[in-house]
């Protein structure tokens, strides 16, 4: 029996008994006759005062999930179907596209083995890649000073210094002596025949003489000269060309000076990342062709079928842990402020009448639901679950707002005290009347607290 259906039967007991009590003193007035009898009284006793809020709702399950495949595809097989107790880990579901799935795995581990090789290349490479870059710096500057040296050289009045200059006319001084004596020795035997041993002799001196002399004149000549446009613009680009050349390597040897290139490490360190992704995925996917139970519990619904599409994490199955059930009621909206996480509630089953459920308020849900009334979501743990029940049933909670224990109380109906807290009654003593001044505390569903002006055992006349 519900704890509201056994408050009314207390009240219509208390008023049918302070009713009977009034009309037999009444009747024994009518008669004119002295009153012998003592009037219905209730003794004031010591208990529990406590003050309630109803709130209806239903058991609802606190584990209750829907599941979906973790990949996409068609449905291979479906093992369960609504009321199935299942097991946790249980193969509830299954797509066909195995093969695929199993292929975009090593797919993708192949990716990621070759992506690692090469960042582990590439830090491994690091030493060499260091000293090459270190070498080609060094040659890239020897280019340029090389390339410099040569264009400063070849300007006019770089060539030579002025005793390598005075040595080059003595030279040539010396060659044009040289050919003047030749060709005065060549011109005594010039008449005599072509073939003559001395004649002979005597060209081959003067031919000699005049190579040395054009030796000279043109050693003296170059040391005295300057570049020609072409090449000028030669030497110039030697020069451009080395700078340029030496540009590039002095970056290449930032990069490298203190390790791999950081540009192309975090591009390959990225692409590993990318690669563990895809392999992460893959393998989810993978694992995401067979659907299987996270917990124990009973199938609720299964809104699919066997050869269906199924898009990933697409909730086609219903779970419910029965064994983890809880209350969901509702409270209005007056009442909502009095409810605290953590009171006490009594909670009654239309399923199973015959038990008095216990629990306590575990969750307020702090915004007004859907709806023409005022009302609010209160969630309630049930601390022992009665056998029976399951998710959706009636339960009707008195939630336990105040409450007051082992203190001197009397029936609800007996007390009609003031707003500030004081009420008069009367005590049959002695067999006379006599009236009293009482204070109230509590002001339960069923009981007033008794705070003083009563005493426990005092016969208060119920009339």
């Amino acid at each position: 029996m519900r704890r509201s259906t056994i408050v009314i039967l207390v009240v219509i007991g208390l008023i049918g008994v302070v009713g009977a009590g009034i009309l037999g003193y009444r009747s024994v007035q009518a008669q004119g006759e002295p009153s012998t009898e003592s009037p219905p009284t209730v003794a004031v006793s010591r208990g529990d005062v406590q003050q309630t809020i109803s709130a209806p709702g239903r058991v609802v399950s606190v584990k209750e999930i829907y599941l979906g495949m973790g990949a996409s595809g068609s449905l291979a097989e479906i093992y369960v179907m609504p009321g199935d107790t299942v097991e946790a880990d249980q193969l509830l579901a299954k797509l066909n596209n195995e093969d695929e799935l199993i292929a975009a795995v090593e797919n993708a581990g192949a990716e990621l083995a070759i992506a690692q090789m090469a960042l582990d290349e590439l830090i491994d490479n690091a030493p060499l890649v260091t000293a090459q870059a270190q070498l080609d710096l060094a040659n890239a500057r020897d280019e340029l000073r090389i390339a410099e040296s040569k264009n400063w050289v070849l300007q006019e009045g770089h060539r030579a210094s002025s005793e390598t200059i005075a040595a080059a006319e003595a030279e040539v001084v010396l060659a044009m002596e040289g050919v003047r004596n030749a060709e005065r020795a060549f011109n005594a035997v010039a008449g005599l025949p072509e073939d003559d041993p001395s004649r002979a002799y005597a060209r081959l001196q003067l031919a000699e003489a005049r190579r040395r002399r054009d030796q000279a004149l043109a050693k003296l000549n170059w040391y005295l000269g300057h570049p020609t446009e072409i090449q000028q613009a030669i030497l110039d680009a030697e020069v451009a060309v080395a700078q340029a050349y030496l540009g590039v390597v002095e970056q290449m040897w930032e990069c490298v000076k203190d390790g791999p290139d950081p540009i192309k490490l975090a591009e390959l360190e990225a692409r590993v990342s990318r690669a563990e992704a895809q392999l992460t995925n893959a393998k989810s996917e993978l694992a995401g062709m067979e659907l299987r139970a996270p917990f124990s519990g009973v199938i609720m619904e299964v809104n699919a079928k066997v050869r269906d599409k199924i898009v990933a994490d697409s909730d086609f199955i219903l779970l419910s842990d029965l064994s983890s059930l809880e209350a969901l009621v509702t409270v209005v909206e007056e009442d909502l402020p009095q409810v605290q996480v953590g009171q006490f509630v009594y909670l009654y089953f239309d399923a199973r009448p015959d038990v008095e459920g216990v629990g306590k308020v575990e969750r307020i849900v702090p915004q007004r639901l859907l709806g023409d009334r005022p009302l609010y979501a209160v969630y309630i743990s049930i601390d022992e679950l009665p056998e029976g029940l399951a998710a959706g049933m009636t339960v009707d909670a008195s939630i336990i707002i105040s409450r007051q224990e082992d203190v001197l109380r009397l029936p609800k109906v007996l007390v009609r005290a003031r707003s500030d807290g004081v009420a008069k009654v009367e005590v049959w003593r002695n067999g006379f009347r006599e009236e009293r001044t009482v204070h109230v505390g509590l002001r339960g569903d069923s009981y007033v607290e008794i705070h003083s002006g009563l005493s426990e055992g005092d016969q208060v006349i119920g009339e």
